[in-house]
């Protein structure tokens, strides 16, 4: 490491190098680093990577599973380590216990559901986080764990991680957090549902009452509430990220005598999977660079060609926008607590045990169904049905096979402009990319 010939860890760039928390007075370090910040009245910290401080002390090499490649899977030998429960309980204790404030922690390289429970609920004797930022839902596209190995999923597999995740930390304590998009990941349209300008609006509109109506503490990136998509392009002035650029790289020199056909699978990679799909500069007006930046100036990446119709000028004033409806919905959420997202961190235990009677428990219906997700959000006081098209063709659901009464039930939201027969004695009738809330 520079002019000292030392070595040093680094999971991520080699400019990067890992903290050693093994180390105490590292650790009081970060401690004093944490309260200059609540000390200035920060509410709270978002702490990235945050179950990978603890390695395996002796530092094995990895086992060999990729033969060929110098690059072998070692996750378990950093991730969720040996003393990580002892470090975060420690920072708790020494910091975030004295202040009102909250925690969110990234959680890399895996983490299950039972896992989520040990860091996050608050029967824990020893409370550690808040909130955990897992990626189960949005690695149903990759293969064996490979980000770049792209692979089609079905609808039930995304339904059956949401469950587990739904289910596991509200019945422990624990609190969700829900979201489909970040700085890392690609835009939730292209990932879940279709990038077709047929069908962008109403997907957008489809994820967005998806994602609020699901149970847990919403995160929205920058972009989401307007409908923006992945720019669908490959270029080197896109490919900015450190990750990307060491994969299409490698890519390069392992193409060999198959280079066409291995490098256009690698370009499609890119296109869908790459972090720089939703870091380009977010369209404010209809100006050069989407308003972002100066005319003149040239942004660190290209703006995306969006069109008028979607940039935040012109759909602050339109009622019928993505940015309206996601205005709507957070309106509707604050407005009935069966779906509200208000965590229970400074609760009484008492109070915990019953918060099922007030903020609604999940309960998903026709899990195998391929096409429609339907699920019912219920406490004491009140039952909401939540039914989704993923598809882009017209669909139908038996809701009485699944016990759902809708005699007396009232549409609060659709994601469709107009309202047509929907409904018979026993079935829903939805069209392509159709979302629904009732109110039962």
């Amino acid at each position: 490491m520079g002019l000292t010939e030392d070595q040093d860890l680094h999971i991520f760039g080699k400019n990067q190098p890992d903290l050693n928390w093994d180390c105490e007075e590292v650790r009081k370090e970060l401690y004093s680093v944490l309260r200059f910040w609540l000390d200035k009245g920060v509410d709270g910290f978002r702490l990235d990577t945050m179950n990978l401080v603890s390695k395996t002390s002796s530092f094995p090499d990895a086992p060999i599973s990729k033969e060929g490649s110098i690059w072998q899977p070692a996750n378990y030998l950093f991730a969720n380590g040996p003393r990580i429960h002892e470090y975060l309980q420690e920072m708790h204790e020494e910091v975030f216990s004295h202040y009102d404030c909250m925690t969110l922690a990234e959680m890399s390289c895996g983490v299950s559901a039972p896992e989520a429970v040990r860091y996050t609920s608050r029967f824990n004797s020893r409370p550690e986080l808040n909130l955990v930022i897992q990626f189960q839902h949005v690695e149903l596209d990759c293969h064996d764990g490979d980000k770049w190995m792209l692979r089609e999923w079905e609808l039930p597999e995304l339904k059956r991680i949401i469950n587990e995740w739904q289910e596991t930390l509200a019945d422990n304590g624990g609190w969700n957090t829900v979201w489909m998009e970040n700085h890392d990941q690609p835009r939730g349209i292209s990932r879940f549902t279709t990038n077709s300008p047929r069908f962008r609006a109403l997907c957008a509109k489809l994820l967005a009452l998806w994602q609020f109506t699901l149970q847990g503490t919403n995160l929205i990136f920058q972009g989401q509430e307007l409908g923006m998509i992945n720019p669908g392009l490959f270029s080197e002035e896109m490919n900015q990220d450190i990750e990307t650029i060491q994969y299409w790289k490698a890519a390069c020199e392992d193409a060999g005598t198959e280079a066409p056909q291995k490098l256009e699978l690698a370009k499609k990679a890119i296109i869908q999977k790459g972090r720089d799909n939703t870091r380009i500069p977010i369209p404010w007006t209809e100006d050069p660079h989407g308003g972002f930046t100066d005319p003149a100036a040239k942004p660190w990446l290209p703006a995306s060609d969006h069109g008028g119709e979607w940039c935040h000028a012109s759909q602050r004033h339109s009622p019928e926008s993505v940015w309206s409806f996601y205005r709507s919905l957070i309106t509707m959420r604050k407005a009935n607590p069966t779906l509200a997202s208000t965590p229970f961190e400074r609760w009484p235990y008492f109070l915990i045990l019953t918060w099922f009677q007030y903020y609604g428990s999940y309960e998903c219906l026709d899990v195998e169904n391929p096409i429609i997700w339907a699920y019912k959000r219920k406490s004491k006081h009140k039952c909401y049905l939540v039914v989704l098209n993923f598809s882009g063709c017209a669909s139908s659901w038996n809701y009485v096979n699944h016990g759902v009464n809708l005699s007396t039930s009232r549409l609060l939201m659709s994601n469709h402009m107009t309202c047509e027969a929907s409904s018979t004695p026993d079935l829903i009738f939805l069209r392509p990319f159709e979302g629904r809330l009732y109110q039962l």
